[in-house]
């Protein structure tokens, strides 16, 4: 016999039976949206829904309430939730009912029919369209209500599918969606919400959206995290569907052909190309494969400090302003962390990227972190707007930088034994901090690996003592101790106990294999030298042109363009005149408070790693990577081929920092070709003795 639940009954049944600690009225009312009296009123009869599964409420002053009794019986109730009928809406579902109607259809809908599908008035409804509104209002969409005409949604498609994909990463979590990918059967969700959801999305569709990403994804030189990975099918399905209602993107011609000859474009086609095949999907305008292209570069994991050449130099500087702020105000010296800043240039840059391109993340730890670290988010909010300003950072993208810093504040070194894997999905960020807080509260650890869901699969676990997951992982049985991401006290007993077990006799210690520690030297050997012939090749290059003529940008670019390809450091003059111009379209190359003027690329044109400086004759006003002006005196061109080793990126890299302390700059702005070149080898050597330091 099906069970008769009210909304609230229902929600209260659910909150109690998914906490893991007593919830406390305040807490219930809050959730449910309701005053503590009304709470009150709704527990005599949630009594009575537990009396008929031998389940009873106990109430504890002082702490709160909770589901007491088997959990066989817990589940009983929970799978008779789960399948409950209920007349009426909270006023929470009914506005998420209203949002997806209003995304999903075409056509303008009456508000009469509305309150009829809602079993609600009229008055209701319009109420609750205001609820609607204020949630459309950070993606630039209105609702336009209208006599005769209805109500409808207007704004930007992108807009739209942006609003769209935040109503289903709110409902379905990163494990759920992981179950959804892998399920025959639709499971029966509580949510009319996540119901119509999924309707919205067809699951056939999305499994095979899924299919085509794992095979093209592997082109990529770049492994995605578990919250990219799946956001990115949710939105490739979602195009689909709105490509099929007629409803196409159309975005600006900004970047259009840088994004055109990037890999992630080319990935981007291979994957509607696929679905083409599979699901005989109409061939998307290019404005889809562009979009998609968009997302995948906007979902790239930073790599480690001195990997790659950046996006611009600005970001060396704004990181370093940002920790020195952090440091100063919770009284603790980051600036050497250098675990710290490889973290945060991971995030940041495709965070920036994500930012300028108006792409949205969704933080599914925002809510805790928010609560947890309440000054330090606020010392972050404020630190971000000193760093970045005129840039807003969204407070999603603020809550993974608190992660980070949280991460470095809390560490702590310890005796450690046991080597422990540790599988969480919600980012860089997070498992840091959850690694962190595992060596402060639990003694004895060694070393922390961290892994996604997706990782797992294919991972050999059998050399770890023990394994943690912030996720459920069904197919694992009981060898992986499931936590929270904050890591509760709860969490530690389980774990002390869990060690306590595991650690009742200790395994001697393998010796090393000689052979494993022969090639681990010969390969330390071989990036020794890679780097030094990388910078002594640098030097031998490097030139400084004075009385380089130009009235212009532009002219001064193509007269230094001609000037490499006569010395053979580049083939085609043109084709890099045309490179620098698209990458000064992006954003600002001038050094802040500077006369420099740092102009790098990578393409095919370039035959080796260049670094060409050349002093101009007439000064010229451009932008400075912080969006202020500077006039510009020095320019620096600053070359590598597209295909270049990591040793050799990680040089050319780190000489882009070199401009980040104004002691430095002047060297470049007022010394002569012999101190400039005595500057940069002197530099290099440093670079040297710390990467033999850290072998």
């Amino acid at each position: 016999m099906t069970m008769y639940l009210s909304s609230r009954e229902r929600l209260i049944l659910d909150h109690l039976l998914t906490k893991d600690h007593p919830s406390t009225v305040s807490e219930l009312s809050n959730a449910l949206e309701v005053s503590e009296r009304t709470v009150h009123r709704d527990l005599p009869s949630v009594e009575q829904r537990l009396h008929a599964y031998n389940l009873n409420l106990d109430r504890q002053a002082g702490v709160g309430l909770s589901i007491k009794g088997a959990n066989q019986d817990k589940r009983r109730l929970h799978e008779a939730i789960r399948s409950s009928t209920h007349q009426d809406y909270t006023p929470h579902e009914r506005q998420e009912l209203l949002l997806l109607t209003l995304l999903d259809r075409q056509e303008p809908v009456k508000l009469i029919g509305l309150a009829h599908e809602l079993g609600v008035t009229t008055a209701t409804v319009s109420h609750d369209l205001d609820h609607v509104a204020s949630w459309l209002h950070p993606y630039n969409l209105q609702i336009i209500r209208r006599r005769g005409f209805g109500i409808a949604l207007q704004g930007e498609e992108l807009s739209k599918r942006r609003a769209l994909e935040s109503l289903y990463v709110q409902h379905f979590e990163e494990p759920v969606l992981f179950d959804l990918l892998h399920s025959k059967d639709i499971p029966n969700f509580t949510s009319e919400t996540a119901k119509r959801l999924i309707g919205v999305l067809n699951l056939y569709e999305m499994q095979e959206v899924k299919g085509v990403f794992d095979h093209s994804l592997k082109q990529l030189p770049y492994s995605l995290a578990d919250s990219a990975y799946l956001s990115l099918i949710v939105q490739t399905t979602l195009s689909l569907r709105r490509q099929a209602q007629d409803q196409h993107l159309h975005l600006p011609e900004t970047e259009k052909d840088t994004v055109m000859e990037s890999m992630e474009y080319q990935v981007a086609s291979t994957i509607f190309g696929e679905l083409d095949k599979s699901l005989e999907a109409m061939t998307p305008l290019e404005d889809e494969r562009i979009f998609l292209a968009m997302q995948l570069r906007g979902a790239k994991p930073g790599t480690e400090r001195y990997t790659r050449i950046t996006e611009d130099v600005t970001i060396h500087l704004k990181l370093e302003q940002l920790i020195r702020y952090v440091s100063e105000r919770v009284n603790i010296d980051l600036t050497q962390n250098e675990s710290l800043y490889q973290g945060l240039l991971a995030h940041i840059e495709p965070a920036l990227y994500r930012i300028r391109q108006g792409m949205r993340i969704h933080n599914p730890l925002l809510t805790s972190v928010q609560q947890r670290y309440t000054d330090l988010y606020d010392i972050l909010k404020e630190g971000v707007i000193h760093a970045f300003d005129p840039l807003v950072i969204p407070e999603e993208e603020i809550g993974y930088l608190v992660m980070h810093f949280g991460s470095a504040i809390e560490q702590e070194k310890l005796k450690q034994k046991l080597h422990v894997l540790l599988i969480c999905s919600s980012g860089i960020g997070s498992s840091k901090m959850l690694a962190m807080r595992l060596q402060k509260e639990i003694p004895g650890i060694q070393h922390i690996d961290n892994v996604s869901m997706f990782e797992l699969q294919d991972l050999d676990t059998t050399s770890y003592d023990l394994m943690i997951s912030t996720v459920e992982i069904s197919d694992k049985g009981d060898d992986i101790i499931l936590v929270n991401p904050f890591l509760t006290d709860r969490d530690v007993h389980k774990l002390k106990t869990a060690i306590q077990t595991k650690t009742k006799v200790e395994p001697s210690k393998a010796l090393p294999n000689p052979k494993e520690t022969q090639d681990q030297s010969e390969n330390n050997v071989l990036r020794m030298s890679i780097y030094s012939t990388t910078i002594v090749d640098l030097l031998k290059r490097f030139e400084y042109i004075q009385g380089i003529k130009g009235e212009t940008v532009d002219e001064v670019l193509r007269t230094a363009c001609h000037y490499v390809q006569q010395k053979g450091f580049v083939t085609d003059a043109q084709r890099l005149h045309k490179r620098l111009l698209q990458r000064q379209g992006v954003g600002g190359l001038g050094i802040p408070s500077s006369t420099i003027g740092l102009y790098h690329t990578r393409d095919d044109t370039v035959t080796d790693p260049t670094i060409v400086m050349f002093e101009l004759e007439n000064e010229i006003s451009i932008k400075a990577m912080d969006d202020t002006r500077i006039i510009l005196k020095h320019l620096v061109l600053l070359l590598s081929p597209r295909q270049v080793t990591k040793e050799q990126m990680e040089v050319l890299s780190y000489f882009s920092t070199l401009f980040i302390e104004p002691e430095e700059r002047e060297i470049f702005q007022a010394g002569t070709y012999e101190e400039i070149k005595r500057f940069m080898a002197h530099q290099f050597e440093g670079f040297l003795q710390q990467k033999l330091k850290s072998k």
